[in-house]
């Protein structure tokens, strides 16, 4: 059985809607909750294994995993960020001729778990993305809105857009996409109990 937590009404109502198409919906408890929350008090039963993917977006880092610890009995898994944002790409980032500030959340989070006198292993995952969009013009919009792209760096990103997005066909019908190729990586922790 599994005890998915979320802070948001809609993610859960989308879980179980789709496991309920997948015949799961029996086996699994939705229940709202945050980072911030008591988890006491939503009277979670301990578990096997905590889980807890791209997630731990908290004020309270050492807070959040020492809930996941205390809740788990056997094994605890999370995936934090290396540098990059998941919704920002490098190569565009460069075009608006920014620099992003490094933030490996997985190295503070690894000080943290020494500290508390717990050794994760740690491997990477790396994620291709292929976001394809309607028109050129769409992932402009997205991209500036991302970025909060000023005047100047708006028409960078149009330029860039005009010569780097070629259109693929689906099953749906055309989308765009870049002729470049992005990635996302991600820190896998984990530990034993």
């Amino acid at each position: 059985e599994v005890w998915a937590c979320d802070f948001s009404p809609v993610m859960l109502e989308l879980m179980m809607r789709r496991a309920t198409e997948e015949g799961l919906d029996e086996r699994i408890h939705p229940t709202q909750l945050s980072w911030s929350d008591g988890w006491e008090s939503a009277k979670l039963p301990t578990c096997d294994v905590a889980f807890a993917s791209r997630s731990i977006a908290t004020a309270d880092l050492r807070d959040a995993l020492t809930k996941l610890d205390t809740q788990a009995t056997r094994r605890v898994c999370i995936t934090l960020g290396t540098n990059e944002s998941p919704r920002t790409d490098d190569v565009l980032t460069a075009v608006l001729g920014r620099s992003m500030p490094k933030r490996p959340d997985f190295v503070y989070a690894m000080n943290i778990l020494w500290d508390m006198q717990i050794w994760p292993r740690l491997d990477f995952i790396v994620s291709k993305r292929s976001d394809g969009f309607p028109s050129p013009e769409d992932a402009v919009e997205k991209f500036a809105a991302i970025y909060h792209a000023n005047e100047e760096e708006r028409g960078r990103l149009e330029r860039y857009i005009a010569e780097h997005m070629q259109p693929r066909q689906t099953d749906e019908g055309t989308e765009w996409v870049f002729d470049h190729e992005r990635t996302t990586k991600w820190a896998f922790m984990s530990w034993d109990k």
